[in-house]
């Protein structure tokens, strides 16, 4: 290990909690995947996969295609945590476009993109009986 990645290695050590700690010392001796960073660390693998998960989504390690989650250098912290935001951004929504999960309409995505137009609908008018509901209706629906 270089200076410089103990030096950092120092400084990201006390701003994790006892889990991740344990699960950075691990990968700081090498790449490895959940399964086996469960097993070295001997955490239950479902709360390794959600540790991983998280020190991913802030920057502190990095996955490889093969699966093996590693540590990254500090210049590269924060170009990591943006692309991994994009990709859960992108991921949810061709998830809501596949299963047609929309809850605002006329609306424009983060990326400056209109809605596409089957998501668009009329404005409702109050006046319209179809949509009048009574108190007594509005409870009845929400309870």
């Amino acid at each position: 290990m270089s200076k410089r990645s103990i030096e950092a290695y120092k400084d990201i050590l006390p701003q994790l909690s006892d889990m991740e700690q344990k699960i950075y010392k691990c990968l700081y001796t090498g790449d490895y995947t959940a399964e086996n960073i469960s097993f070295y660390t001997g955490i239950n693998l479902i709360t390794v996969r959600a540790r991983v998960s998280e020190m991913f989504d802030e920057g502190v390690i990095a996955q490889k295609d093969s699966g093996e989650y590693y540590i990254l250098h500090a210049d590269d912290m924060e170009d990591v945590k943006q692309q991994r935001l994009e990709a859960k951004y992108l991921k949810w929504k061709k998830l809501g476009e596949k299963h047609g999960w929309h809850f605002r309409y006329d609306c424009i995505d983060k990326h400056g993109e209109p809605s596409p137009e089957d998501y668009k609908r009329s404005k409702i008018d109050p006046e319209d009986d179809a949509f009048a509901f009574t108190k007594q209706q509005t409870l009845n629906f929400i309870s």
